[in-house]
């Protein structure tokens, strides 16, 4: 088994997500690679975007066109960025953001499944969907997931933890 995840966000949302994938890793005995590339877009703008890849052994550290099974738009990106990162989504990749804030036209050749949120809903809403999305994949009981994000967050972030228990029950 080997899964791309691609998170665009900025540091202190990625950090926090980064503690929960890895204490995922070791639960399902996983290995993991997580690293941050800079794609140039067609204004010569770089967007930073984190690579999440996980296997059965260690991953490969390259990533090219077409390698990435899921993305995450915790943050917004201008267009010209957007299509530079259209470009990493596999076809029938997965594809979460905040409605209005993304144009699809740069997805549509890749027919990927859509997961958008309301404008009105936090990042929170969006993290708890990937995390959703993460127990799915990695079997992962709901109730453990719980206690991964109690134990990483403590009583910091109840509204992530809130999140998750909605975004769950769906």
């Amino acid at each position: 088994m080997e899964y791309c995840f691609a998170i665009v966000a900025n540091d202190k949302i990625m950090e926090l997500i980064r503690e929960i994938f890895f204490e995922v890793l070791k639960l399902t005995k996983l290995s993991g690679r997580l690293q941050k590339v800079y794609l140039e877009a067609s204004n010569k703008k770089e967007i930073g975007v984190y690579i999440f890849s996980v296997s059965k052994v260690s991953p490969p550290p390259e990533i090219s066109s077409g390698s990435v099974d899921y993305i995450a738009f915790l943050d917004p990106v201008d267009d010209d960025s957007q299509e530079v990162i259209s470009k990493l989504l596999r076809e029938r990749g997965v594809i979460v953001f905040k409605k209005g804030s993304l144009d699809m036209t740069f997805f549509v050749d890749k027919m990927p499944s859509v997961v958008n949120v309301d404008e009105d809903r936090g990042v929170h809403d969006l993290i708890a969907i990937l995390l959703k999305d993460i127990t799915k994949l990695f079997a992962i009981k709901r109730e453990l997931m719980y206690k991964i994000l109690k134990t990483i967050i403590k009583d910091e972030d109840m509204d992530l933890i809130e999140a998750y228990r909605m975004v769950s029950k769906q």
